[in-house]
């Protein structure tokens, strides 16, 4: 799907794996797997030709049927060492359907999420097997994982915030990436939600948000102890904040 970026974002935990892999090269230890591959899309006018439903079609992809007895809508579906891995599209609540299904196809189901648009405000390209893969910037993945993690589902919720800990603990540019993150609290309007969220859940070592890492970051061989990652945790969060 490499002709349909950069307006074709990689998002979602996958990100912080391509993090470690290409974008920082030197750190060892692996985020934790997910098994979804998740695509946000950009509303621009795409140039015309086959739609990503049949490119996926033409290379023999599987179908998840999301109606009982209906072909379409339907989530692709890849085979990765004998596992089936969906993929979701999703976009901006304020986008075009009209223009994003020009590309993706009236096949596939498309997801509209609330804020998608901020994962797709700044991006940056990494080769794959040099394959240019667009992904968000650590801040912005960073900002918007502390925005939208409490309306996630309980189980999905404390591994979003492992995610941006891991980006916070391990980018070997963690003063830039804390800066540029305490920038956007401070700009965005998002900003004070993201605010209050941090408050709610990062008060002390002993809240909700350090506890719900912890379980995260040890299944990922992080090298310190439970109350380590707790104070750590609750230390990086907190330390994001602007002054009022």
């Amino acid at each position: 799907l490499q002709e349909f970026s950069p307006p074709l974002v990689l998002v979602g935990g996958w990100v912080p794996y391509l993090y470690q892999k290409v974008l920082w090269k030197h750190v060892a230890l692996q985020p934790l797997a997910t098994a979804d591959i998740d695509f946000a899309l950009r509303e621009v006018n795409y140039p015309k030709g086959l739609t990503i439903a049949q490119k996926l079609m033409n290379q023999n992809y599987g179908e998840r049927h999301v109606e009982l007895g209906k072909s379409i809508p339907y989530v692709p579906l890849v085979q990765a060492h004998g596992v089936s891995i969906e993929i979701e599209f999703i976009v901006d609540t304020q986008a075009s359907l009209d223009m994003i299904r020009k590309v993706v196809g009236q096949e596939i189901k498309i997801n509209q999420i609330q804020n998608v648009n901020i994962l797709l405000s700044s991006t940056c390209s990494l080769q794959v097997e040099s394959i240019p893969v667009w992904v968000p910037t650590p801040e912005v993945l960073v900002f918007h994982k502390l925005l939208t993690f409490t309306s996630r589902m309980p189980e999905k919720r404390f591994k979003d915030l492992y995610y941006a800990y891991y980006v916070l603990f391990f980018s070997p540019e963690q003063d830039k990436i804390d800066s540029k993150v305490s920038q956007l609290i401070r700009t965005l309007p998002e900003g004070t939600v993201v605010r209050k969220n941090i408050d709610d859940y990062f008060g002390d070592p002993t809240d909700r948000g350090p506890l719900g890492i912890v379980p995260h970051a040890q299944a990922s061989h992080m090298p310190l102890s439970s109350l380590e990652i707790r104070e750590d945790a609750c230390e990086r969060f907190r330390a994001l904040l602007p002054p009022r």
